[in-house]
């Protein structure tokens, strides 16, 4: 279970790495490409130590599925991005992908 908690602390990070990308292209601020960088580090760090107790093709998956989803969901709340009941259903899909594959995992 903890590598399960190293890999949601990875998306976490991920997400926040993501979301400071986008400020600083909108912004031009500088300092948000340097939370960037920091994020992924962070992010990339928490993931290695999730492989070591995780398959790849599963932690790899969900780190992007899960990833995905809050990155769709912070588009939404903070730069209002367009929501539509489609988006909202596949999004739910991988979200079932991924409960799917914690299922099917040994750890």
């Amino acid at each position: 279970m903890k590598y399960w908690i190293f890999l949601i602390i990875a998306v976490i990070f991920e997400t926040m790495g993501t979301t400071s990308l986008k400020q600083s292209t909108n912004t031009g601020n500088h300092i948000y490409t340097a939370i960037f960088a920091l994020m992924f580090v962070i992010s990339f760090t928490f993931f290695w130590n999730a492989l070591k107790g995780i398959d790849l093709s599963i932690a790899y998956a969900s780190w992007a599925g899960l990833g995905l989803v809050l990155i769709t969901l912070g588009g939404i709340f903070i730069f209002k991005e367009e929501i539509s009941v489609l988006k909202i259903l596949f999004l739910a899909m991988i979200l079932i992908g991924v409960v799917g594959l914690k299922l099917i995992s040994k750890s």
